[in-house]
């Protein structure tokens, strides 16, 4: 694909048919699915476009949450821990409570629940981590070190990258579609600019900001019919 963006001609074309979204931009928008910009690209994007999320990037979106949520939760066990010991309270009925909570379990079905949701609302589908060329394709990138993997001390830490890109590839080369990636890692837009299939945007602003385009695209055309 040509460095940058798709063109407007590539959305109004109906060339580029669905997109993927790395972890660390979820992230950056606090895995909030259900408020902000993640709840409503479903009303963005047009309706050809939809989502493909690697299963790697599934599994590290349910990693980080309960990382976070269990970070949490032993917070508050030292916290009630060290009121115990300091002030000498009796704090057992607060932990039963807390117990009956299932505060680790509730949560990561929440998780699960909500991540469906965005899928569902953006006619996605999660892609898994299969075929029986994806190791070798790997080592080789690894051992070439072509995108995503760098240069740097520590390249095994860019093999889940390397995973969910080659996914991605994959599936647009089996299905001859095209689609627009949105991370802001400097791995995935390498891959994207020697890729045949794959764009690469920094930002969901910059995605939902092709669609503007196309809009101005679209009356551009009609003001030179009406001419």
């Amino acid at each position: 694909m040509p460095k940058g963006p798709p063109s407007p001609d590539h959305i109004i074309g109906r060339k580029v048919t669905f997109f993927s979204i790395d972890t660390n931009v979820l992230e950056g928008k606090g895995f909030d699915f259900n408020r902000g910009a993640l709840n409503v690209l479903h009303h963005q994007r047009p309706t050809w476009i939809t989502l493909r999320l690697s299963d790697i990037v599934e599994r590290e979106v349910y990693a980080h949450r309960m990382r976070d949520l269990t970070e949490a939760k032993q917070k508050l066990d030292s916290a009630l821990n060290h009121m115990r010991r300091k002030a000498a309270l009796d704090v057992t009925k607060v932990v039963s409570e807390l117990d009956a909570l299932t505060i680790l379990k509730s949560g990561a079905n929440q998780f699960k629940n909500e991540l469906q949701s965005f899928l569902k609302g953006l006619g996605g589908e999660i892609l898994p981590t299969a075929g029986a060329t994806l190791a070798n394709d790997l080592f080789d990138r690894y051992f070439a070190v072509l995108p995503p993997f760098e240069v740097v001390e520590d390249k095994k830490l860019e093999f889940p990258d390397a995973a969910a890109l080659l996914v991605l590839e994959q599936y647009a080369k089996d299905q001859t579609e095209i689609g627009v990636m949105i991370s802001n890692d400097r791995g995935w837009r390498s891959f994207a600019n020697q890729s045949e299939h794959l764009f690469c945007v920094k930002s969901l602003e910059e995605f939902t900001g092709l669609f503007a385009a196309l809009s101005d695209h679209a009356k551009d055309l009609l003001a030179k019919i009406q001419d």
